[in-house]
Parts: structure tokens; sequence; C-alpha cells
């Protein structure tokens, strides 16, 4: 994303939440959405020059925008209804082609969710592609909610237990966001860090400070906190699975500190990923199996070893140390 600008449409029948709370929402002071993305992406990423405008009324009642689309029962959202109705009636006061992506901001609940994502707008001349987050009422009044879709935007899918859940774990912002104890007077729950996977797909981990561990190697190395970008030292290490190159795990350091604050706790953190699923690619190892991928059995701290001994591989967690933690990794 760059230095490229994001807009805020907002598309109401009638709502009073003014444009101040918007502009905020998206500024480069702490919970700002400029400022956490700043932060999470190493400064890859920013979103100075947004704009806020609306409200605007849309043309037609919200049936037209939330229906049942495929006759069972259920209604759902659709998308591109509601993306160029939106935006066709901001259409006068922006000029879209400044801009990568756009924040729609609704009065009413929509289906179910708030949605990320993108899609193709031909607007001033141009036809393109753009990331876009869809935001109910709720959705707005949490940043952890807006900053999770935004994240869909920039192409991340959902992270998790290794449950048959979407979003319970509390390490990631594509999941639970964080414990959301106690939330932002104004912007309720504010987002964790994204995982070590997701901000190294991205591009944002440079590639010496990640550790790929090689057969028949066992390195003690120092794993930095995964939210700062502070020393030489790795922010993140991954190791291979029976040899394949689309099942490894990734191991982090997690410290409760800045937005990282809404963790469940300082400790190494596993994932294991298997880059074949089509959502929850990586997925929290939770040593005592009892659905919460949140407590003390997904905690790594000195002492402990995980091991996966069918694919020789091990983590020893030795001592926490100035800025991260010391570990010992062997794929044998």
């Amino acid at each position: 994303m760059g230095d490229d600008p994001l807009s805020l449409w907002r598309c109401r029948e009638c709502d009073t939440t003014p444009q101040e709370y918007f502009a905020k929402l998206l500024a480069g002071v702490y919970p700002g959405l400029d400022h956490y993305w700043r932060q999470v992406s190493y400064k890859n990423v920013n979103i100075v020059g947004s704009a806020v405008v609306g409200w605007y009324n849309l043309s037609r009642p919200r049936s037209y925008y939330v229906y049942d689309q495929n006759g069972d029962g259920f209604v759902d959202l659709d998308a591109q209804r509601a993306s160029d109705d939106c935006t066709a009636a901001a259409d006068a006061d922006v000029f879209f082609p400044n801009f990568v992506g756009v924040n729609l901001m609704f009065n009413q609940t929509l289906d179910c969710c708030a949605w990320g994502g993108g899609t193709t707008l031909n607007k001033d001349g141009q036809k393109r592609f753009y990331r876009i987050t869809w935001e109910p009422p709720w959705g707005y009044a949490n940043q952890h909610v807006i900053a999770h879709e935004m994240g869909h935007g920039f192409g991340l899918p959902h992270s998790s237990g290794p449950y048959n859940a979407t979003y319970d774990s509390d390490w990631d912002v594509m999941s639970g966001g964080g414990k959301c104890s106690p939330p932002d007077a104004t912007y309720g729950c504010v987002g964790v860090h994204t995982i070590s996977y997701h901000k190294d797909i991205l591009g944002w981990i440079p590639p010496e400070r990640k550790y790929v561990a090689t057969l028949g190697s066992s390195q003690t190395i120092i794993l930095e906190r995964l939210r700062r970008l502070s020393s030489t030292n790795y922010l993140m290490a991954q190791i291979p699975i029976g040899g394949s190159t689309t099942q490894f795990y990734t191991v982090e350091a997690r410290s409760p500190v800045g937005y990282d604050e809404q963790i469940p706790h300082g400790a190494i953190v596993i994932h294991r990923v298997d880059t074949t699923r089509g959502d929850r690619v990586a997925r929290v190892v939770d040593n005592d199996g009892n659905g919460d991928p949140n407590d003390a059995g997904a905690q790594w701290r000195p002492g402990e070893t995980f091991a996966d001994p069918a694919n020789g591989v091990t983590v020893a967690v030795n001592a926490k140390v100035p800025g991260g933690f010391s570990v010992t990794i062997s794929y044998q």
C-alpha cells in the first residue's frame, strides 16, 4: 500500500456519527489505523492522505443490498451492489484514482458480518481493483474489526486455533483480534498485531530476520518480539514438516506491550501452517487440545519444549532475554 491513501465513504438513511470520529479512527496517533498499520507493518504501510466524506443516502432500500441470493432462506450482502451505489453517491466529491482502498460505512446491520476484500470499480475514467471493507455500526465501533477487514483487503486469510472456529485466537487481528480488556473508551476493541506468517507473506519481514531450519540442524537463536523491528535478531523461525514446501511450523515471540497489550500473555507462539488450505492457513499449536488456543497450552515459556517426533521437530524455549526469547530449534 505504501504511501497511497485510503478513503472512507459513509452511506446511510440517517446517522449521527460525526466525521471527526472517523477522521480520528484513520489518524496517525493511537489507536488510529494509520498509526496501527505503520507499527504492524514496520512502516511498510501507511494510509496518509485518507479522506472522510459523507454521509450519503443510498438510492434503494436495504432489501436491495441484503437479500436471499441463493434461495436458501438466508440473507447475504450483495457487496457489488453496495459498493457501486455507495461510491456512486460519493462520486461528485471524490476523484477515485487518488485512492487504493475504500472503507464503506453503513448505518444498519448488513447480513451477519463485517466484510473485507476488494472489488473492481469503474470511476473517473479508470476501471480498476480497489481494496474495500463493508462495515456495519458494530464494525466501525471497534477498531480491531476494521483492522481485520482491512487485513483481508491486503490479501490476508484468517488464522485460528486448531479447532472448528475462525475467530478463537487472540494472538492475531485476523482471528479474534485480542482480549479487549479493557476496550478503548471511544474506539472499542483495539487490534493486536497479525502473526509472523502473515507479515512474512506480505514482505514485511526482511529475509535476514527470518530463520529457516534445514534438515539435520540444531540451532539456538534469539527471537525478537514480533511487534518491533529494533534489533538484528530474528523475528520468526520457519521449520519444514516432513520436507514439505506447503506445510511448516512458524515460531514467534510475543510480548504484551503496545498494540500487543491485548494478547493472552508474553510467550513463544507456534503455528502449524498449511498453505493448501483455503482459509485459516496458520493454526495455533495448542498442546492441551482443550479448545482454547489462548491459554497456557498455547504459550511456550522458558523450560518448555514443543516436540513433533514424527517429523523430527523440537523447539526448546531456553530463557527470556532482553527484547525476546532464546530458543533452540532442531530439525532432524
